[in-house]
């Protein structure tokens, strides 16, 4: 049975969402982005939540979070910008003692972003093009594929952002509304 609901505390405007993931056992993280843009992050290590903290940022929209590992967590958005176009992605992870900064991985999009981990040491994450194709980048456990600011053109003509995840070993699944 679920839990009854509990507030985390923050106060937070207009449309929002939460983003969370889990990188240990018995541990939770939600990322919620503030009325400027700046992601605030959450983490339960129990017994208790540690009150949001500031990660920074400038978004568009709540960063996509996965976890390839124990204590690692990667973040994936967009720049506010001027608010209209496509802008690059960008990154932040979580190593289990503090976090990177942001940094871009290039391309373009204007939309959330999917991620997904087939396990250890790795992940793919895809954005939605100009004309509603899927573009993918891979993290290998050693570098970004097919480059750090390069990606993968794997067709399409989407109306949103496809959902991932990986099924069989090595094989990604991408589910989206044409």
């Amino acid at each position: 049975a679920w839990n009854a609901w509990a507030s985390r505390g923050g106060t937070f405007v207009g449309d929002f969402s939460v983003g969370g993931v889990s990188c240990a056992a018995g541990a939770l993280d939600a990322f919620v982005l503030g009325p400027t843009g700046t992601v605030f992050w959450n983490h339960f290590p129990s017994p208790n939540w540690s009150g949001f903290i500031s990660l920074g940022g400038g978004l568009r929209h709540t960063p996509s979070a996965v976890s390839w590992g124990p204590s690692r967590i990667d973040l994936f958005a967009h720049p506010a910008g001027d608010g209209i176009g496509f802008q690059a992605t960008w990154h932040a992870a979580f190593d289990g003692t503090s976090w990177s900064g942001w940094s871009s991985q290039g391309g373009g999009s204007s939309r959330q972003i999917a991620v997904a981990s087939p396990g250890l040491g790795n992940l793919a994450f895809v954005v939605w093009g100009a004309t509603g194709q899927e573009f993918l980048q891979i993290w290998n456990g050693a570098m970004w594929l097919p480059s750090s600011a390069g990606y993968y053109n794997e067709g399409g003509s989407f109306a949103e952002v496809p959902a991932i995840t990986y099924g069989t070993p090595g094989q990604l699944r991408a589910f989206a509304r044409a």
